[in-house]
């Protein structure tokens, strides 16, 4: 999500940057208007009810099964700031009593942040998930787009200790994990609290998700925000192999279990290389020459089975004739949760493909800075040697579209 994606521990720490993957430390804020009770239009005073409840900093959801129903609170009539500031807008539910194959055994729901769960006929047993045997699990992230911000796991029910649900069974509580990613250099780490950049190790917090430590952060635009730049010698031995690693608070497998690769198609692109670009004002700037064309960068492995546990999504640069100079890239990976098999118990929607992105929105194209939502790696294929000071010569002028 940014530090990405998923502000959901102050986004939910603030694809979601922590995605510090350095976590998504991305710094995404939806406009949700927060209402306190004198917002409420006249004649609202007819008791509402809802079936699913969400925590003050969006760390948790709480369903109620089977249509049980309690009364909404000012703040689930309006999000609260706190609520808002966690991003997400979309959540996806799947209860999996068997086998992830058989479709009598699934439950699956999905809603829009406001409306009903309505979550029907879900089975008795035991819902532990585990790296192995995902059994109850919660997607959020963003509607437009399908961006997945957090990955949740039953960890409580109201009337049985730990995640085993009983015929008496009125409400359980799913608790998310934030996905995290993010660019940092030199030992850099961003403050959860402030989501300020420091040199300083600041405690819990990762380094950065991009796994090659050759590179340097330089002030572009007016000044005010510095960008890390990744150098590629070219007398490197090609192809050059680094990991770009997405992060999950808490114990990762727990979590990367729940997620998927989609079949997204052989002209799907999970890496794409730009022209950079950053924003200043409300326009961007791209550089004005010195831009590679010859340099790849691409996957190594395909996308198939279950998201790596450790995160890290492995990539190749190969440097060819003519390399030098600026380029940018970014990740998009096409999952669903869990299974994408039928929801017959429930007679549920279908799964939804999700995406988990470096950036978000049309910012997935702009550079990285770390603490934005952009999603671009801002790479330079340089004598690496002198790159810092070449990068200083670098022309930019008004973005003109690619």
């Amino acid at each position: 999500m940014k530090r990405f994606v998923c502000q959901i521990n102050n986004i939910l720490t603030r694809i979601g940057k922590p995605f510090t993957v350095t976590g998504i430390i991305l710094i995404l804020v939806m406009l949700f208007g927060a209402c306190g009770p004198e917002d409420i239009p006249e004649g609202a005073d007819e008791i509402e009810y809802t079936d699913v409840e969400y925590s003050e900093d969006g760390t948790g959801v709480t369903l109620y099964l089977d249509g049980i129903g309690v009364p909404k609170t000012p703040a689930q009539r309006a999000m609260t700031k706190d609520l808002a500031i966690a991003a997400y807008d979309f959540i996806e539910v799947i209860f999996v009593n068997g086998s992830l194959t058989t479709s009598t055994d699934i439950c699956r729901v999905s809603w829009v942040l406001g409306k009903p769960a309505e979550i029907n006929n879900v089975a008795a047993g035991n819902y532990t998930t585990t790296s192995t045997s995902p059994a109850a699990c919660m997607f959020v992230g963003r509607d437009d787009g399908k961006v997945l911000f957090g990955v949740g796991k039953l960890t409580h029910t109201d009337n049985v200790s730990g995640t085993t649900i009983s015929a008496t069974t009125k409400s359980v509580k799913f608790t998310i994990s934030p996905i995290r990613s993010g660019l940092l250099v030199n030992g850099e780490t961003v403050d959860p609290g402030t989501g300020s950049v420091s040199g300083t190790q600041v405690a819990g917090v990762m380094v950065s998700s991009f796994s090659l430590t050759d590179g340097f952060r330089k002030n572009l635009g007016d000044g005010s925000v510095g960008y890390p730049v990744y150098v590629i010698s070219t007398t490197t031995t090609s192809p050059l192999s680094a990991t770009y690693t997405f992060s999950f608070a808490g114990a990762a497998s727990e979590y990367t279990g729940a997620i998927k690769y989609a079949n997204a198609g052989a002209a799907f692109e999970p890496v794409q290389k730009r022209t950079p670009r950053y924003a200043m004002g409300e326009r961007y700037k791209e550089p004005r020459s010195s831009i590679d064309t010859k340099t790849t960068v691409a996957l190594t492995g395909a996308l198939s089975g279950t998201f790596p546990s450790n995160g890290q999504i492995g990539l190749q640069f190969t440097i060819n004739s003519g390399s030098g100079g600026l380029f940018a890239f970014n990740i998009q990976l096409p999952v669903y949760m869990v299974s994408n098999v039928a929801a017959d118990r429930n007679g549920g929607p279908k799964a939804v493909t999700w995406y988990i992105r470096t950036g978000i929105g049309a910012e997935l194209y702009s550079l990285d800075d770390g603490v934005s939502r952009g999603g671009c790696v801002l790479m330079y294929v340089s004598n690496s040697a002198t790159a810092s000071a070449d990068f200083d010569k670098i022309e930019w002028t008004w973005f003109k579209g690619w």
